[in-house]
């Protein structure tokens, strides 16, 4: 992977990059402070998209929604500093990205009708959602100009992330007084101290490491 990066063509490593990384990543905050809306599939908006929709998006029909914009807000968002999605340290997603990369959740009508027809919306909904949505809108946050666009359909996941008992340095686990317990130590998963670690190896790595320390921590103690 270093290779590649290093040899490679930025075209050809973003675009391959962002074949993964578009479809797993939820949007940043910034989509919906600008203009896009939230959907569900019969072009109903269900929630404000800056107040925690993911605890509304479960009860939508077949649990599905779709975030939608306009020509306008696309080509706003197709440059630094609006961008669709993130993966801290490795790429920003623009609306060009999703466009060419992953076709598949990137949807174009050049009417709201049209957006609609195609995502097998009722007719007249997601027009008269957008109606709706803009009346109050400054001229710059309604979604007028097409060709109208939508990607999704966005699901919710859960993730169970293990945090664990609060720990020290030494592994010793700590009490609520935050002071720590007399010949009780955690590792692994059990110390994970308030964080989570996942992902390739990394829970092995800290397995391994704290394991170790906790070990030493205990003999030492053993030895006073």
């Amino acid at each position: 992977m270093i290779w590649a990066m290093g040899v490679l063509p930025e075209w050809f490593i973003r675009r391959f990059m962002m074949k993964f990384l578009t479809t797993t990543l939820g949007p940043d905050r910034i989509v919906y402070e600008q203009g896009a809306i939230l959907v569900n599939k019969n072009g109903e908006r269900f929630a404000e998209e800056r107040n925690k929709p993911n605890l509304k998006l479960p009860q939508q029909p077949d649990g599905v929604a779709y975030i939608v914009f306009d020509a306008k807000f696309a080509r706003k968002f197709s440059a630094w500093p609006y961008f669709i999605s993130t993966a801290p340290g490795v790429a920003f997603a623009y609306f060009d990205d999703y466009r060419r990369a992953r076709p598949d959740p990137f949807h174009q009508g050049e009417t709201a009708e049209a957006l609609a027809q195609r995502l097998g919306m009722p007719p007249g909904r997601l027009a008269t959602t957008l109606s709706s949505v803009n009346q109050p809108r400054p001229d710059e946050q309604k979604i007028s100009q097409g060709p109208f666009y939508a990607l999704g359909p966005v699901k919710l996941w859960v993730l169970v992330a293990p945090v664990g008992l609060a720990v020290n340095t030494r592994l010793e686990v700590l009490d609520p007084s935050d002071q720590p317990i007399p010949g009780l130590y955690a590792a692994g998963n059990a110390g994970q101290a308030g964080f989570t670690v996942t992902g390739h190896g990394h829970g092995l790595g800290w397995a391994f490491t704290t394991g170790r320390l906790a070990a030493r921590s205990a003999v030492a103690r053993t030895r006073n």
